[in-house]
């Protein structure tokens, strides 16, 4: 199995874990874990772009539109940041971020800039709460 078919299953497997985690824990509550976003977001930026060097800007709209599939997946992507995004407002607002700032950093970056925005936000949490 080649090192791009192992990726996605191990990325699958720890999103899982995270899920339930915070499903059925209090681990939102939990000071650091503002840091799993952070970090996150930081490998996921340098992995998009030795994905960009090897393959091309180009190849993120051609995955996209070469098939039914991809068509999907695009969706997806777009419909799951928009609902993040109605869903994380409010409180982004209410804690002072620059929401048009994370909103032009979110639609050029998709969850790598969520993943930014979600950490700070959680940041935020465990300040207001010390």
């Amino acid at each position: 199995m080649a090192l791009v078919q192992i990726l996605p299953v191990v990325c699958l497997l720890i999103m899982i874990g995270v899920v339930l985690l915070v499903t059925f824990t209090d681990l939102l509550k939990s000071k650091g874990f503002w840091i799993f976003w952070a970090v996150y977001a930081a490998v996921y930026f340098v992995f998009s772009i030795y994905a960009v060097a090897e393959d091309g800007m180009i190849m993120f709209w051609t995955n996209h539109t070469t098939n039914w599939v991809g068509n999907q997946v695009w969706i997806d992507l777009i419909f799951a940041v928009a609902i993040g995004w109605i869903l994380v407002l409010p409180e982004a607002r209410a804690r002072g971020m620059n929401v048009t700032i994370w909103m032009v950093f979110i639609l050029a970056t998709a969850t790598i800039g969520f993943g930014a925005m979600i950490a700070r936000l959680l940041y935020l949490r465990t300040q207001d709460a010390a």
